[in-house]
C-alpha cells in the first residue's frame, strides 16, 4: 500500500511538472502558430560603406594663352570626369535569423513566455524590460553627375565683352589680374591715402580675391570634386573567398557587382574555429529558451592588390545554439537578458 502511494505521488509530480512546462519548438520563418509567441535569434550582417569622389575638370576659355600672359604651364587643357575610390568602411548590424525561429506556447503556470522582442523579432529578454536602441538610417549622399562648370566673364569689363577676338579678351583679362594684384599690394602696404577700417579692409580684400580667382580660372580652368557614398549589405552563411561585393569604375563610379564597367572589389569571410555545445537538432519539442553561442570571422576587403579594410566580427551564424530549460521559470520569475549577439548577458531572480 505504501509503495503504491509513493508511486502515485511520483506520477502526479511528473504530470504537474509536465503541465507547468512551456513548449518551445523550432518553426519555419513566416509560419504562424496560434496561442503563442514566435521569436528569432540574431545574426550578423556586414555593412560595407563605400566613399568615392568624382573629379570634374574643365579648361578655361583662354587656356591657350595661359603661358603667354600668366607665365605658367599649370593649367587644364581638356575636359575630364573621373571617379576615384576614397575609402571603404566595415561595420556590422544585427538582423533576425530566419533559420533560427522558435515558437513559445502560452502557459499561465510558467513565466517562460514573458519575453521582449526588438523590431526585428529578435529576443531581448525574459521577465526583464530592456530599452532597445533604434538608430534612424542616415541619408545617403547624392551625386549630381551632370554638374555644370561655368566661368564668370563679368570681371572683364565692357571692352572685352564686345570684342570678338579671343586673344584680345585674354590680354584684357590678364591686365585686369595684374591690376587687382597691384591694388591688393597697395592696400596691404598702406600706400593708399585713405585706408579703410579693419572690417572694410577685410571685405575689400575678399572681393579682390574673388575677382582674381574667377579671372585666373579663365586661363587655368576649374576643377570640382563631388563626394558620394553607397552602402552594400552582405549576410554570410558560409565562408566566402573573393566574393565581388561591388565594382569601381573611373567613368561611372560605384557600381553593382555585375556591372563590368568597373574593376571588382572583393570580400572574403573566414570563420574562426569555435568550441561550443552541439547544435540542438530535435525539431519536435524542446523545453528551453534557445540562445546563441556565437562564432567569429575574419573579414577582408581588397582590390586584389591592396587591403582596403580588415576586421574580425562576432558572427552567431558561425557558432552553435544552446538552450535554457524552462523549468527555470516554473513557479519563479527568473530574469534573463541577452546581448545583441543572442548570448546570455545576465540571469537573476
Amino acid at each position: 500500500m505504501k509503495k503504491r502511494l509513493v508511486f502515485f505521488v511520483t506520477l502526479m509530480s511528473c504530470a504537474i511538472s509536465q503541465m507547468a512546462q512551456t513548449n518551445i519548438i523550432p518553426v519555419s520563418s513566416g509560419e504562424i502558430l496560434p496561442d503563442g509567441i514566435t521569436y528569432r535569434l540574431p545574426l550578423t550582417t556586414l555593412v560595407i560603406n563605400v566613399e568615392a569622389v568624382q573629379t570634374i575638370e574643365k579648361p578655361g576659355p583662354f587656356y591657350k594663352y595661359t603661358e603667354r600672359f600668366l607665365g605658367t604651364t599649370d593649367f587644364i587643357s581638356e575636359s575630364k570626369r573621373e571617379w576615384t575610390l576614397k575609402d571603404v568602411g566595415l561595420r556590422y548590424r544585427m538582423d533576425g535569423d530566419s533559420s533560427k525561429c522558435y515558437h513559445i506556447a502560452i502557459n499561465k503556470k510558467t513565466t517562460a513566455s514573458n519575453i521582449q522582442l526588438n523590431e526585428k523579432g529578435v529576443i531581448l529578454s525574459v521577465n526583464q524590460p530592456v530599452h532597445s536602441k533604434t538608430h534612424a538610417p542616415k541619408p545617403l549622399s547624392l551625386v549630381v553627375s551632370d554638374t555644370v562648370i561655368q566661368f564668370d566673364l563679368s570681371q572683364l569689363g565692357e571692352e572685352a565683352l564686345v570684342s570678338s577676338s579671343i586673344p584680345k579678351m585674354a590680354e584684357i583679362a590678364a591686365k585686369q589680374i595684374y591690376r587687382i594684384r597691384e591694388s591688393r599690394t597697395n592696400l596691404l602696404s598702406g600706400d593708399n591715402e585713405h585706408l579703410p577700417d579693419g572690417v572694410s579692409l577685410t571685405l575689400m580684400l575678399q572681393k579682390l580675391d574673388d575677382a582674381e580667382r574667377e579671372l585666373v580660372a579663365l586661363f587655368v580652368g576649374k576643377r570640382v570634386s563631388i563626394p558620394a557614398s553607397r552602402k552594400f549589405y552582405v549576410t554570410p552563411s558560409e565562408e566566402l573567398t573573393n566574393h565581388i561585393v561591388f565594382r569601381m569604375s573611373t567613368l561611372a563610379g560605384i557600381v553593382e557587382p555585375d556591372n563590368l564597367l568597373g574593376r571588382p572589389i572583393y570580400l572574403s569571410v573566414k570563420p574562426c574555429v569555435v568550441t561550443a555545445p552541439p547544435v540542438i537538432t530535435n525539431s519536435k519539442k524542446m523545453c528551453g529558451h534557445y540562445y546563441n553561442v556565437p562564432g567569429s570571422a575574419d573579414v577582408v576587403i581588397t582590390d586584389n592588390v591592396t587591403v582596403l579594410a580588415q576586421k574580425t566580427f562576432i558572427m552567431p551564424q558561425f557558432g552553435t545554439v544552446a538552450y535554457l530549460p524552462t523549468v527555470m521559470f516554473d513557479g519563479v520569475v527568473t530574469k534573463v537578458e541577452f546581448t545583441n549577439f543572442g548570448t546570455i548577458k545576465s540571469i537573476s531572480k
